[in-house]
C-alpha cells in the first residue's frame, strides 16, 4: 500500500526513487549518488548497448530536460518496445515491491528505450498476461552528448 507521500509523487520523482532503490549499486560495484545518476546510467547503458558503459561517455542530462508522463500499456505493447532493443530474457522480477512498480521507458534522440521492467514484461508475456500496466514515460529534450 502506498503512503500519501508516495501517491503524490510526480512520475519523475517516482522513477528516480524506484531506480535508486533497485539499482543504486551498478554491476561494476559502484554506488550511484542518487536516482538521477542511476537514470542517466541506465539511459546511457540502454542507448549504447553496453552492460557497463564508459562513465566518461555518460550522457549529460539535467532533470529540467526530462518531460515525464504516466501512461498505461498492454503487455503486447510493452513486449514490442522491449524487442526493439536488446534486453535480457530473465523473467524473475527482483524489485522490492515485485510487480507494483511502473515500467520505465525513455525517449532519447527519437529512440524509445526500456530502462526498467524487462523482467516483469518477460514474466507477463510468458504467463500470457493481457492486462494494462503502469508506465512512467520520460522524454529527454535536447542533445546530451
Amino acid at each position: 500500500m502506498k503512503t500519501m507521500e508516495e501517491s503524490e509523487e510526480t512520475a519523475i520523482e517516482e522513477t528516480l526513487r524506484i531506480l535508486y532503490r533497485d539499482h543504486k549499486k551498478g554491476p561494476d560495484g559502484r554506488i550511484h549518488k542518487d536516482g538521477l545518476a542511476v537514470f542517466i546510467w541506465l539511459v546511457t547503458k540502454s542507448f549504447s548497448g553496453e552492460i557497463i558503459p564508459d562513465t566518461s561517455k555518460s550522457l549529460n542530462i539535467e532533470r529540467s530536460q526530462i518531460n515525464s508522463t504516466r501512461e498505461e500499456k498492454s503487455t503486447k505493447e510493452l513486449r514490442e518496445i522491449q524487442q526493439s532493443r536488446k534486453c535480457h530474457e530473465r523473467d524473475n522480477p527482483q524489485t522490492i515491491d515485485g510487480t507494483d512498480s511502473p515500467i520505465i521507458i525513455v525517449e532519447y534522440e527519437e529512440t524509445i528505450l526500456l530502462i526498467d521492467g524487462s523482467n516483469r514484461i518477460n514474466m507477463w508475456s510468458n504467463n500470457e498476461n493481457t492486462d494494462l500496466h503502469r508506465v512512467n514515460f520520460h522524454k529527454i529534450a535536447g542533445r546530451q552528448l
